[in-house]
């Protein structure tokens, strides 16, 4: 028996487009503007974040924001482009010290510290903590070796992931850390795990919170790779994603002109998406109208939703690249150009414009989506009948398994109602070959109770009833 295996998207049956909504976009003025080209923001909790500004002399710095909004929040202030006045931030201890230079990514980790991936001559991991108003230097760093750093992640254990700007010719291109309790006092050590990539430019890395799943964007070919680990502890290409930016994801490709790039990536931990920002690195003024914001299946790679970022300055401003005096509107940057993301406990999306000095906060209006499921083709020996099986174990608590088979190649929709006969989800909805299927279900975060799911394949359809027990 020929065993194939197919992953699909689980998502709630609503339609996503258009939810999203800018909240505030800091003002790009002295007075709550980042102050310079903004590559990077780290989110700590909700309207608390920390910028990450980088300037022409590859000198960096770090703004800290706290009950943040369009006109208020910034805590530190340094001057509009404080290059003009050679100012650089440093990471020190005692007499130890490293200036933050060329750093274009940051991620706030389960200790709620700032990891930095900075590219001194070492290519530190600097650590940074945030009081109640001040970005302050933490006792940790760790010296990674020769090769630029560009993407940094940490996931729930406080492994830490850092990803080489270039792998050409290289054979460690993504290195994992032990957590900092256990870096060596002379700020040296090995990683635990390496990863070899294949040859390419990479600019950034997201990691789901167990750290089985690693994502990381390779710029030039404009393409997520996906990694995951085996039961040996390896990691390895999953060749079920894909992901591709082409000219036509952007709907505004000119003629001579090229799409957007991937630059940054965000992995929703709670509902299990992953964002992706796309946008056109060092491009100029010609490439805003290519900035977007894509919601990914984690699992195939798949587009689930869309935030238009470019087509929201310009229904707000009248342009891409437009803001009245640098403040208003105050929900639209006026310089579309996303390079990385990040959610708050509450799953608002905050990214950061890279020309346009802003730091903004998105909301979703209905309900996100969690990707929960797969589907696999268990057989694909056609069977007699078209039938749906009682789901097991049941009742369950929290995962089910539901298998059902179907004569020929059709469009299958499988969806759970509550007893109000509400559709509350669709594990299935996509074209699916004859055989047998089963797919898994995760109720982690519905209530108790009974619950109905209906296979359909546009001609026929089955329900049955099935028991959450918490």
């Amino acid at each position: 028996m020929k065993k194939i295996i197919l992953t699909i998207t689980f998502i709630f049956s609503i339609s996503l487009q258009s939810q999203w909504k800018e909240i505030y976009a800091t003002y790009d003025d002295e007075t709550n503007g980042t102050g310079d080209n903004t590559v990077d923001v780290s989110v700590i909790k909700e309207n608390k974040f920390v910028a990450l500004c980088t300037q022409k002399d590859n000198t960096c710095y770090l703004i800290p924001y706290v009950n943040a909004d369009s006109a208020l929040g910034r805590k530190q202030f340094y001057g509009y482009s404080p290059a003009t006045d050679g100012f650089f931030q440093k990471w020190a201890s005692g007499f130890d010290e490293v200036q933050l230079l060329n750093a274009w990514h940051a991620v706030i980790g389960p200790d709620t510290l700032l990891y930095v991936a900075n590219n001194d001559s070492l290519h530190n991991i600097l650590v940074f903590g945030f009081d109640s108003d001040t970005i302050i230097s933490v006792d940790f760093r760790l010296e990674t070796g020769n090769n630029s750093l560009s993407g940094i992640s940490v996931d729930k254990n406080g492994l830490v992931y850092v990803l080489n700007d270039t792998s050409i010719g290289k054979n460690d291109d993504l290195k994992i850390y032990p957590p900092k309790s256990q870096w060596s006092p002379t700020r040296i050590m090995n990683p635990i795990k390496t990863i070899n990539l294949p040859d390419g430019i990479y600019k950034s890395l997201a990691v789901s919170n167990d750290g089985k799943q690693i994502f990381v964007t390779d710029y030039l070919k404009r393409k997520i790779l996906k990694y995951i680990i085996t039961p040996q502890s390896n990691y390895v290409l999953d060749e079920n994603f894909n992901f591709v930016v082409s000219p036509l994801d952007t709907n505004r490709v000119t003629a001579g002109l090229d799409t957007a790039y991937v630059t940054g990536l965000a992995h929703l931990k709670t509902n299990n998406l992953l964002y992706v920002a796309l946008n056109k690195y060092f491009g100029g003024s010609s490439w805003y109208k290519f900035a977007k914001i894509y919601t990914l299946n984690p699992n195939s790679g798949a587009v689930i939703d869309t935030i238009d970022q470019a087509q929201w300055n310009f229904n707000l401003t009248g342009g891409y690249n437009k803001r009245g005096n640098g403040t208003t509107p105050g929900n639209a940057s006026g310089y579309a150009s996303p390079y990385d993301l990040d959610f708050d406990e509450n799953k608002n999306l905050y990214t950061i414009s890279y020309y346009g000095w802003t730091v903004e906060k998105w909301n979703y209006t209905g309900t996100l989506p969690t990707i929960i499921s797969s589907v696999k083709q268990i057989s694909n020996s056609l069977p007699k009948y078209f039938t749906l099986e009682q789901n097991y174990p049941n009742p369950f608590n929290p995962t089910t398994i539901i298998r059902f088979s179907i004569l020929k190649d059709a469009e299958i929709k499988l969806t759970i109602k509550n007893i109000l006969g509400q559709v509350i989800s669709t594990p299935v909805n996509e074209k699916l070959n004859s055989g047998t299927h089963e797919v898994k279900i995760d109720f982690n975060n519905l209530p108790s109770g009974n619950y109905y799911y209906t296979i359909s394949d546009g001609v026929n359809s089955i329900t049955k009833k099935m028991m959450f027990l918490q």
